[in-house]
């Protein structure tokens, strides 16, 4: 057998007598072992078992799965770890208990990539300035990078990664930049697994479906316009069976494409999906009528589909909406329940606590202020105490909480105590 990679050894060892914060930035040092230029294919796939046979792959997961603005150097060391981690996968095969490598350690992997990308999305869009807003994109690119990396390299992810809960909520955006890196992940997975869209639910297929023909109905920037209909693209030449549910499912879609986006860059690829489309419908029942239907009425029809598959979609990311909005206003209801909670009796009340009242900036500070201290309450917790809370979001707000402040709230008119 052969000895074990002297650099991952020290490492090793220096992790072990390590305090638990200086770990991740530890771990970083795992880069520069994998990516000596003088290793070959062999010798780095013997270092990969190596890292792996020490803890190491494991302890990069495990850093993922915990709250990542509490870092050292926060995001920026979270995407690296995300780099790292699929790096160490790839390439590597493990002989000795395999069923927990395939089936759960990868899988696991995949979780706490798309967890972390959707976090790196979700505070891209909040950002204000324009350097901060770069940053995150930045490690929001890498992160995704990951993950094709990683499911290239073992293609059954492929199929955990289209029906992982987060993977469509990342594709849902409204976000140009996001949007467009997201078609690559999707695009990325129906290269590498062509029949993924066959082996997941129906419900999971029609969903992305769904959010590309919405994409194509909802915006004219002709990037998000050229990544939604490659995509379609590539699924119709795929399979005759879901070239069968464009025409059935959207009815408005060859109109949309003639008209919206015909001579905006990429005419190739809408004609190549128009021909598909038409002749599918010339092989069904409908051929012969439509062929008969003059021109008139074919506008006609033409304009009720597309009105319907726009009601459609709209209804679908409506209700998208209406969700995200219900979680916003259960985090404002709670941050005004305690404004109130914490307010003077009337008698001893204020100008300056009245301006409290009337401004929404007290509430938010507020609320972010005892997000800040829960938060380094739970910084201080050993690892293992997290472990059972490694995917919690601190901005959701238990809705038992909600109603036992709304019961307490006032009792005859008066602040109770």
């Amino acid at each position: 057998m052969a000895a074990t990679d002297p650099q991952v050894l020290a490492l090793a060892a220096q992790i072990t007598e390590s305090r638990e914060q200086d770990i991740p930035l530890l771990l970083l040092k795992l880069k520069g072992i994998l990516s000596n230029p003088s290793l070959g294919c062999e010798e780095s796939n013997k270092i990969k078992q190596d890292i792996y046979d020490y803890g190491l792959t494991q302890y990069c997961l495990l850093i993922l799965k915990q709250d990542h603005s509490q870092l050292h150097g926060a995001w920026a060391t979270a995407a690296q770890l995300a780099e790292i981690l699929s790096h160490c996968c790839v390439g590597l095969e493990v002989k000795e208990d395999p069923e927990e490598f395939y089936k759960k350690f990868l899988p696991s992997a995949i979780d706490s990539l798309l967890v972390l990308g959707k976090r790196l999305q979700a505070r891209f869009l909040l950002a204000i300035k324009e350097k901060e807003k770069q940053d995150f994109l930045h490690w929001f690119q890498i992160v995704t990078d990951a993950i094709c990396w990683l499911f290239g390299g073992h293609i059954q992810l492929a199929a955990c990664v289209l029906q992982n809960d987060c993977f469509l909520q990342l594709l849902i955006t409204d976000d140009v930049e996001t949007a467009i890196i997201m078609m690559s992940v999707l695009h990325n997975i129906l290269r590498i697994n062509s029949s993924v869209l066959l082996q997941v639910e129906e419900k999971t297929l029609h969903s992305v479906l769904d959010e590309l023909v919405y994409k194509l109905s909802s915006t004219t920037n002709p990037a998000v316009g050229s990544a939604a209909t490659k995509l379609l693209l590539l699924v119709a030449k795929f399979c005759k069976q879901l070239v069968q549910l464009f025409t059935a499912r959207y009815k408005g879609l060859k109109g949309l494409l003639s008209k919206q986006w015909t001579g905006k860059g990429f005419d190739r690829e809408v004609n190549q999906l128009l021909d598909l489309l038409y002749l599918e419908q010339s092989s069904g029942k409908g051929g012969m009528q439509a062929s008969q239907m003059s021109e008139e009425t074919s506008k006609e029809l033409h304009m009720q589909a597309q009105a319907k598959l726009a009601q459609f979609l709209l209804r679908s990311r409506l209700d998208q909406r209406a969700a995200q909005r219900r979680e916003a206003l259960l985090a404002q209801v709670n941050t005004d329940v305690e404004l109130l909670m914490n307010a003077p009796g009337l008698a001893e009340a204020t100008e300056k606590d009245l301006g409290a009242f009337m401004s929404r900036s007290i509430p938010v500070a507020t609320k972010a202020r005892q997000t800040h201290n829960t938060m380094l309450k739970y910084t201080r917790w050993p690892w293992w105490k997290k472990l059972g809370d490694e995917f919690m979001e601190y901005d959701v707000i238990p809705d038992d909480a909600i109603n036992m402040e709304l019961e307490t709230l006032f009792i005859g008119g008066r602040k109770s105590f």
